[in-house]
């Protein structure tokens, strides 16, 4: 599975091959419990390029459109 909050470059002509996305190889040991009525955790994921990402995670009926601001 690709990390979907990792930057890549765009490429004109539309050719990404085969490991131009680094993809999920696990999460970190730990987990922050930001503030906010919901409590919304943040995770860090481990790609494939040796490089961690920080995931938000939301449950319930927390709006994601607020995330944004």
């Amino acid at each position: 599975v690709p990390v979907v909050t990792a930057t890549i470059s765009i490429d004109r002509s539309c050719q990404y091959h085969e490991g131009t996305f680094p993809y999920f190889k696990g999460l970190a040991d730990s987990v922050m419990i930001m503030n906010g009525i919901n409590a919304p955790k943040v995770v860090e994921c481990l790609g494939s390029d040796g490089c961690r990402y920080r995931q938000l995670a939301k449950s319930g009926n927390d709006d994601l459109r607020q995330d944004a601001v």
